[in-house]
């Protein structure tokens, strides 16, 4: 024999199950991001000054970005990229899209690009990211190699920890390989 429920409980019981359903997605009172760190700061203070001018790396491409530091050999860990809010596209450089400079052409037999370059398509700039080092009192300077393409630059960004937008980057070095 099978129990019928009062349609206001069948909707009561209806509604206190959609509802439980989205709890998990909630944010509990008081929660939320957590405010950048120190490092973070100076990380978005260094990118938004990367790109002002005099600096290079003004064309409107992605930064496709990797840290490192003096005590690692190879790449360092770094902060989550989406917690940066910055004016460009960061990428980390394992999901970098694919660049198409390169010093040979690939032609098939017809003569036709292998790899034809899409409308519009501007390389992403690769930047390698060095840990802050203290300069001076609560200034910091962090240096940066970029490259697009077979052109490459090293800068040197300095952030007052005070405040970190007034950065500024110099070009130490600038090359074509």
């Amino acid at each position: 024999m099978k129990a019928y429920l009062p349609l206001n409980f069948q909707l009561l019981l209806a509604a206190s199950v959609l509802g439980c359903a989205h709890v998990p997605n909630r944010e509990r009172f008081g929660e939320g991001l957590e405010p950048l760190t120190t490092e973070e700061r100076v990380l978005v203070a260094t990118i938004e000054a990367t790109h002002r001018a005099p600096a290079p790396l003004t064309q409107p491409a992605p930064y496709c970005v990797s840290f490192a530091d003096s005590a690692h050999a190879g790449p360092a860990p770094g902060p989550e990229l989406s917690r940066l809010q910055v004016s460009v596209y960061l990428i980390p450089v394992q999901s970098c899209p694919p660049t198409y400079t390169s010093m040979i052409a690939l032609i098939d037999s017809l003569g036709r690009p292998l790899r034809p370059r899409p409308p519009g398509y501007i390389d992403p700039y690769y930047l390698r990211i060095w840990r802050a080092v203290p300069i001076a009192g609560r200034l910091v300077s962090v240096r940066v190699d970029a490259t697009q393409g077979t052109r490459g630059w090293l800068l040197d960004c300095e952030v007052p920890l005070a405040e970190p937008s007034q950065a500024t980057c110099k070009t130490l070095r600038e090359w074509i390989s």
